[in-house]
């Protein structure tokens, strides 16, 4: 496993993510690999601030969310955190690794739009077939995730 970590940090440090595709192979197999903070990484600063605006609004939602994804903590042990931590610790979480394994996915050619590109992606779990289209965002000439749409397959 921490060669896979080793190669998918190699890879993201010699290759800029220039494509959205890339960005989500890496984001998935960075989830594969258990590395949370790695596929945090993958997530835009924009998203990062909408997660945090929701935090300041609701602590106690996002602290019950977060139990949603096996991550437990109380709104007051959060005042500490950052945006990217919480998604280090959903990202890393292993029945989330256990689920990725299981989807067979699809990725088709993304649509870039200027500083936005929406990537569709057909996936079938235990027979189950389904759509996302995965939002991106252009941050310092790197596609970053910013938000999705359909109904994700553990749902």
């Amino acid at each position: 496993m921490n060669t896979v970590i080793l190669l998918v940090s190699a890879v993201i440090t010699i290759v800029p993510l220039e494509d959205p595709v890339d960005v989500m192979l890496l984001f998935l197999e960075s989830i594969s690999a258990g590395n949370g903070e790695l596929a945090a990484s993958f997530i835009s600063e924009k998203a990062l601030a909408l997660v945090d605006s929701m935090y300041q609004e609701d602590p106690e939602q996002v602290s019950y969310l977060l139990s949603g994804f096996g991550v437990q903590c109380s709104p007051d042990s959060m005042d500490e955190w950052n945006m990217e931590e919480y998604m280090a610790l959903i990202l890393s979480n292993k029945m989330l690794k256990g689920f990725i394994t299981m989807v067979e996915l699809d990725i088709l050619k993304p649509l870039i739009e200027e500083n936005n590109a929406f990537l569709d992606i057909e996936y079938e779990f235990l027979g189950n077939p389904g759509a996302l289209k995965i939002h991106f965002v252009l941050e310092e000439e790197e596609w970053k995730i910013f938000d999705y749409t359909g109904i994700p397959p553990m749902r």
